[in-house]
């Protein structure tokens, strides 16, 4: 990965030194010009459960920074920090007597990796650079994506993030592509970067098909995900949309999708989807009590989507089978 931080940052040095055009901006006006961005969020949750069953509470706060320069011959950096504070709380490390269970949803509002940190939860959330050419770009670093597959999540202090090289194609006014390669995964509640490999089991798994603790945690293989998106606009009232991710060794998920409406004063509008999964080799470990997914797993779903939206009014009927 350093060899891809080093090409990169070549080519910003080359570019620069080459360039003789006093009617770009000035490396002067790359931070004078710079865009800065504050963000602060607040957040109480507590849990009253049912009996002698042990009862939590916790309030936190974080903040946050970054910036983004101007672009200088096509070039940007990118950078932003988050610190989380635990304000109050119950004791969140201390398991219930009758279940022997820890704490499920409180702790996951600060480090779950960390669950006796109240103060300082300090996570780089981006650290990339950026290369934008025409109306397209290619990003380097810690970025966070957007996608129906891997997504901030935002159901806590802290969002989940990605590290890779994404390439987003906006070439065409009918066709657009991104896409890339991610290797790393700070995932939501937590403040340290993992391997994606390392990130399949950090929350709590779940049980495999003997109804037995899955055990995957720690022991997948995979060299991370690649993820392509191609959507089109074939007509003015027709969108297409395929998303193909592929956690390398482990599965793969492709979802195929596409959307319509007519009418302006009643806009009807009608969507349908389609989402499969398999995995991938033995689906991350050759191991069945230790994998991810097993050999030869599938499964299968398709969505529905009926709507209206007048005025101010928006109602629609869904429909969805596994």
């Amino acid at each position: 990965m350093k060899i891809l931080y080093s090409l990169l940052s070549l080519l910003l040095l080359a570019n620069i030194a080459s360039s003789q055009d006093t009617n770009k901006v000035s490396l002067k006006e790359v931070f004078t010009k710079s865009t800065i961005q504050f963000h602060a969020r607040t957040m109480a949750m507590g849990t009253i459960n049912d009996g002698a069953l042990k009862d939590d509470y916790a309030i936190g706060a974080g903040i946050g920074a970054g910036i983004t320069t101007k672009s200088f011959h096509g070039f940007q950096l990118g950078f932003s920090s988050f610190v989380t504070y635990n304000l109050s709380s119950s004791s969140l490390t201390q398991v219930d007597s009758l279940t022997l269970s820890p704490n499920r949803y409180e702790l996951g509002m600060f480090d779950l990796m960390n669950p006796n940190d109240k103060v300082n939860l300090i996570r780089i959330e981006q650290f990339f650079l950026k290369y934008n050419f025409s109306k397209s770009s290619i990003a380097l670093g810690k970025m966070k994506l957007n996608t129906p597959f891997i997504n901030p999540q935002d159901g806590r202090l802290n969002t989940t993030l990605e590290e890779g090289i994404w390439l987003a194609w906006d070439e065409s006014k009918k066709i657009k592509f991104q896409g890339g390669w991610l290797w790393n995964i700070s995932p939501r509640s937590t403040t340290r970067w993992y391997s994606v490999e390392q990130s399949m089991g950090l929350y709590p798994a779940g049980v495999n098909e003997k109804g037995q603790k899955s055990n995957y945690g720690g022991n997948i293989k995979s060299n991370g995900i690649i993820m392509a998106n191609v959507s089109a606009n074939p007509h003015a009232n027709i969108k297409l949309n395929v998303w193909d991710m592929m956690i390398t060794n482990v599965m793969n998920t492709a979802m195929g999708e596409i959307n319509t409406s007519f009418g302006d004063q009643y806009n009807f509008y009608q969507g349908l989807m389609f989402i499969h999964q398999n995995a991938i080799n033995d689906g991350g470990n050759a191991d069945p009590t230790k994998t991810y997914l097993l050999k030869g797993a599938q499964s299968n779903v398709i969505s529905a989507q009926f709507g209206l939206k007048y005025a101010r009014i928006n109602t629609s009927i869904n429909y969805t089978h596994i």
